[in-house]
Formats: structure tokens, sequence, C-alpha cells
């Protein structure tokens, strides 16, 4: 270990329970007051011989287990569903990687794909600045995503959020009728070209690669517009687009899953720890 740690036993106590009451900023208060700041304000040093002298509330060693085992059960749970939702993107990358390589065909398609500018498969339109504008039930999005709610539609066709600046790597699906702000571009299909499959397409470009900015990352309509990319026909344009939706919507729902977990986690917690009535 680096000299920057100290290493100690443990006698007496749970170790699980030990390391659980380190996770907490129970003993925060203890290390401001004995311990000492450098000269750099994210050094901070305490010397051994103090730090030992650190008091711990510790119950007996059967509540230690029980404390110990259920914090350690609610990390599993809380790791498991997150490696899952994890594992379901690596798996949406690798297929997107193969499919859009063409690698990987969906059965019953074999026509050849074609190159194209991206100011064939759409038409790239500006945001616009929303303060004139009252409150209301259109959404207003911007690079970050939804920002607040008017009275006034920019577009009413669905659409794919870029990034003018700023964030120019996320793309967004935009469900009209909507309002976007003048740092985020909307994508709107040309004829004969498939939403969900320009939103997917749009998540295996390298925005960052057509970064124009020394500062700010930023995006102009002409490099949007003078991108090329490789395009099936419309029937498999719709077959790629509505897959890749599908595997959006589970990977959402196993997001929201974790509402789900929440509530697990209380009944867990109720069950085992007394709580008033007004926790």
């Amino acid at each position: 270990m680096s000299p920057l740690y100290y290493i100690f036993k443990v006698h007496g106590i749970n170790k699980t329970y030990l390391e659980k009451y380190f996770s907490s900023v129970k003993w925060h208060d203890f290390m401001k007051k004995n311990g000492d700041t450098g000269a750099r304000a994210d050094r901070f040093s305490i010397k051994a011989d103090i730090f030992i002298t650190m008091p711990i509330p510790v119950p007996t060693g059967k509540e230690q287990d029980r404390i110990g085992n259920l914090l350690k059960l609610l990390d599993n749970l809380i790791a498991a569903n997150q490696d899952k939702v994890d594992q379901l993107k690596k798996v949406k990358k690798l297929l997107m990687q193969k499919i859009f390589d063409q690698e990987w065909r969906f059965t019953g398609f074999t026509d050849p794909w074609e190159q194209r500018k991206l100011n064939e498969v759409l038409v790239v339109h500006s945001g616009r600045d929303y303060k004139h504008l009252s409150k209301g039930n259109i959404p207003v999005y911007g690079t970050g995503g939804f920002m607040l709610g008017v009275n006034d539609k920019l577009s009413d066709k669905d659409a794919v959020g870029i990034g003018r600046k700023g964030t120019i790597n996320a793309p967004q699906l935009l469900i009209a009728p909507f309002w976007t702000v003048d740092t985020l571009f909307f994508l709107i299909p040309q004829k004969k070209f498939d939403l969900l499959f320009i939103y997917a397409m749009s998540q295996q470009i390298n925005w960052k690669g057509y970064d124009e900015s020394t500062g700010v990352p930023s995006l102009s309509k002409k490099t949007i517009e003078n991108i090329n990319r490789f395009v099936p026909p419309i029937r498999e344009q719709i077959k790629i687009g509505s897959f890749f939706s599908n595997m959006n919507n589970l990977i959402a729902a196993n997001q929201r899953s974790k509402k789900t977990l929440i509530i697990a986690i209380f009944i867990i917690i109720k069950k085992e720890i007394k709580l008033d009535n007004s926790t």
C-alpha cells in the first residue's frame, strides 16, 4: 500500500460493520477537529496515534452482524440492478456497431446500402430563444434534455435533437410538438427516411470528431449536412429503427425498475429496523 494510507487490523468488531461505518460521514467531524490540512486544499492528514483514539459507536456483536449484513445486502441489490442496465447498454452498443457496419443483417434483407450525405436524408433546423413565450404544456429541450414547458411550438414534426454547442454527442428523440433552444439543432427526416433509423444512426456518429471549436464543443449545419453515411432502403430502415427503439425501451424499463428496487429496499429496512410512524 502507498504510505498515504494507514493499515490496521480489527479485533472484537465485525469487519463489514466497520467498513460500512467508514462509508458513512459519521466520522468526518472527528477528522476535521483532529486532522491537518496541507498547503493544497485537497490534502488532509491525521497522525496515527490520534486516528486510533477516534470513538466509534459499537453495538453488541449480534447487532453488528445484522447491520453489516443488511447494508451489504442493499449494496448487492443496487449493484446487481446497475450491472443489468450496464450489460444491456453494452449489448446495444455491439449490435449497433455490427448492424451499421453491415456485418450483420436482418433476415430477409439483402439489398445494398447506399452512401448518402446527411442533407439527402434529413433537414437541419436551428433552435431559438424561448424567453418571450409564456408557460404552457409544450416541452422546451436543451442539450441536457427537457427544460420547461411553454405555450408555443417550434416544430409539429418528430425529430432528432443534436447539440449545436456544448453537449454535442448526446442525440435526443424529440416528440412533437416541441421547442428547442438555440444550442440544440433538430433534424427532421426527408421523405422515404425513417425517424427511428435516423435516431439510431445518430447514436453511431462520433459527433466529437466533427467538433469545430478549440474551446466549447460546437457543430454547424454545414458540417452535419456534409457527413456521409451508408443508408439501407426504407423497409430495412424501419426494421432497424424499430429494433433499437425496443432496445431503448428495455433499457429504460430496467432503469425505471430502480424505483421498484427502492421500494424493495424500504420493505427490507422496515422489516429489519424499528421506524416511527413519521419515517
